[in-house]
């Protein structure tokens, strides 16, 4: 079973960059929900690493990074640890107050439109998670509206071919690309 230890980063700090949809995989990917209102999703390639974490009127973009035994350890704002075997993930999220909450991860199987969709705007980057339960997705994402403003993304159209799931922010529609961390 692998190990990662995140540190939380907000999106503006942030260094990776949002895919063009392309069909690179990344080594891990993983969508779960941390309770009624918040889903979470985790991406993994070459090492570097992603948690998104969305209520939709609340986003915080978590960057951590494995080595080789799949181990992550740092200090920050709050961390999160994940354990995953491949299948599935669990996760231990420790809150800003001290608190801790435990959760699990699904691995979104190639070919679905399960995952993490993104992209950068004026303010920071959008993200949106979408995940199947019960055989229908739930689709939950917010977006910056201005520093330290968010708002929910509102889904228009499912999962286009081209791996794009496009979204109304406010007045303005939007297409998010699957999100992919860069190769190292």
């Amino acid at each position: 079973m692998r190990r990662i230890l995140w540190v939380a980063l907000l999106v503006s700090g942030c260094s990776q960059t949002v895919g063009t949809g392309e069909a690179t995989a990344p080594e891990v990917s993983y969508v779960g929900r941390l309770d009624a209102q918040t889903l979470v999703a985790l991406e993994s390639r070459d090492g570097a690493a992603v948690l998104y974490v969305c209520s939709g009127t609340k986003a915080e973009w978590l960057k951590g990074s494995a080595d080789t035994q799949g181990a992550f350890v740092a200090s920050g704002v709050h961390s999160v640890d994940v354990r995953f075997d491949g299948v599935s993930a669990q996760a231990t999220m420790q809150e800003k107050d001290g608190s801790t909450r435990a959760f699990a991860l699904e691995r979104v199987e190639a070919g679905t439109n399960a995952g993490l969709y993104a992209a950068d705007g004026a303010h920071g980057r959008t993200g949106a998670i979408v995940r199947f339960e019960g055989g229908q997705p739930a689709i939950l994402g917010s977006y910056f509206v201005g520093p330290g403003v968010v708002d929910q993304v509102t889904p228009i159209h499912p999962v286009d071919r081209r791996g794009y799931l496009g979204v109304r922010l406010g007045a303005e529609e939007r297409e998010l690309a699957r999100f992919r961390l860069p190769a190292r």
